[in-house]
């Protein structure tokens, strides 16, 4: 398994509120991989998510990764919420907080949780496939209006749409993403966990074609972002995970019909 990563400060933000955690040498768990994105629109994001980081590679460390590692990935979860719920207190609930993306691999098989809007991808065949869905009002507004509630439209036009539902800091929380099982790594197979400043500037084809750089998939991951010369560009950070053994993958076309 190599890895890569990219995180960069985008134009609208100060400072870099995206902490991540990728395998050093004699420095954490060698098979632990996390995006932890602190909310630009609260206060003190870096620290939280920062604190989010810290707080689970200490867990991890301390329990040695014991359990099976979905229930190694659930106890990270629950310190590192009991760690940020403890530095807000009560009072203080959405005054901040981080999503939280994490990783983790034992025998070539991935385990994963999700929190917030940071999204976890996986690329095979030339697909660039979500794993995660987004914890926001959308899903919401979604449920409503096939409910009856409201207008389709309203799940579109809504000013709150992309405002988050769960998140690490506002006390308990409301949703978690966990798979129904673990993810069986094949040969060629690329991981993408990444920041919303990634997947809001970039298509899934213009991901597809970074990746496909290989080696160089970080640089060209922030070339293709900064090509687009956003004004509001936020932060983005991108954690790749590529299996040995296969190719670069290659965008597929949608009009070509492939034979079986």
């Amino acid at each position: 398994m190599k890895y890569a990563v990219k995180s960069v400060v985008g134009r609208v933000r100060s400072n870099n509120q995206d902490f991540y955690h990728v395998p050093r040498p004699g420095a954490g768990p060698d098979n632990l991989f996390i995006v932890a994105d602190g909310m630009g629109g609260l206060q003190h994001g870096d620290k939280i998510s920062a604190a989010v980081v810290e707080t689970i590679l200490d867990g991890f460390l301390y329990s040695q990764g014991q359990g099976t590692p979905e229930q190694a990935l659930l106890t990270l979860t629950q310190w590192a919420v009991q760690k940020v719920n403890g530095i807000l207190g009560p009072g203080q609930y959405r005054s901040s907080g981080s999503t939280l993306a994490m990783g983790l691999i034992k025998d070539n098989v991935f385990s994963f949780v999700n929190i917030g809007d940071s999204r976890i991808c996986l690329c095979r065949n030339g697909c660039l496939i979500q794993l995660t869905r987004e914890h926001d009002f959308k899903q919401t507004l979604a449920l409503q209006a096939v409910n009856g509630e409201i207008p389709l439209q309203d799940v579109y036009t809504d000013k709150r749409k992309d405002g988050l539902v769960s998140f690490l800091g506002m006390g308990p929380l409301e949703q978690l993403d966990l798979p129904a099982g673990p993810l069986a790594l094949r040969p060629g197979d690329q991981l993408l966990l990444m920041s919303d400043g990634v997947y809001n500037a970039l298509s899934d084809q213009e991901l597809l074609k970074a990746l496909g750089a290989g080696s160089n998939a970080p640089q060209a991951l922030e070339a293709a972002i900064l090509q687009k010369g956003y004004q509001n560009q936020d932060n983005y950070t991108a954690v790749i995970l590529a299996c040995e053994g296969g190719q670069s993958p290659r965008p597929r076309n949608p009009n070509r019909r492939e034979a079986h």
